[in-house]
């Protein structure tokens, strides 16, 4: 029994003493930098870094992270950097060299994306942001064609629209938030449109025309 008794605390020992060597530090993604709310389908943008932070309280993280994005259309791997990130100090970023807002990854309308580091020895959270793609194929350009504008832009009362467009051609005006979520639908042109009830941020207006066609561009609520 005694034998048996120091077995046990052999081995407890062991895997005290050697734990701390196989914990794993915690690095979260907190932020997202010059994330843009609005993009076009395959544009591609330079300027986006993902803010990284080591969570752990004790251990410096010396190593190389790579950056996962989840879209509609799956799993992707983006880039990479060599980093090294102090414990619950200044946020680490990694830079996403010349990412593409590519089709059929993004769609017009509404995407939801999902962030997260991978690195080895280390437990990693996601970050969710959201997007707005515009896709041009098969959309009229309003600037060569019949005129599409908003103001004032930025908007504090009332937002107005002129359009070349006329009531028989229009099939219904709409508004939208940053998610694409429908906040107002009118079924007729409408000349201005009151925006005072809105909280401040940015929105869109959609025109839809009876030929299938939509055009959208987007307003700042002052």
């Amino acid at each position: 029994m005694k034998k048996r008794f120091r077995i046990l605390l052999l081995s407890a020992t062991i895997f005290c003493c050697f734990s701390p060597a196989f914990a794993q530090i915690h690095l979260s993604v907190t932020s997202l930098l010059h994330w843009p709310d609005t993009a076009y389908c395959n544009n591609t943008d330079t300027n986006i870094r993902v803010a990284i932070k080591n969570m752990d309280l004790n251990t410096t993280f010396n190593g190389t992270i790579y950056v996962n994005i989840h879209d509609s259309s799956g799993s992707h791997t983006t880039d990479s950097g060599v980093v090294s990130i102090q414990p619950l100090g200044t946020d680490s970023s990694i830079s996403l060299n010349t990412y593409s807002f590519n089709s059929p990854e993004y769609v017009a309308g509404h995407d939801v994306v999902i962030v997260w580091p991978i690195a080895s020895g280390a437990i990693t959270d996601s970050i969710t942001d959201t997007v707005f793609v515009i896709c041009n194929s098969g959309i009229p350009d309003y600037k060569n064609e019949k005129e599409f504008a908003l103001y004032p832009d930025p908007a504090n009362d009332y937002l107005y629209l002129k359009s070349g467009y006329s009531s028989n051609e229009i099939d219904y005006i709409r508004m939208m938030d940053i998610e694409g979520k429908e906040l107002k639908r009118f079924n007729s042109y409408q000349a201005m449109i009151p925006v005072n009830h809105l909280a401040r941020g940015m929105y869109f207006i959609e025109i839809k025309l009876k030929s299938g066609e939509s055009i959208t561009s987007k307003f700042v609520k002052d």
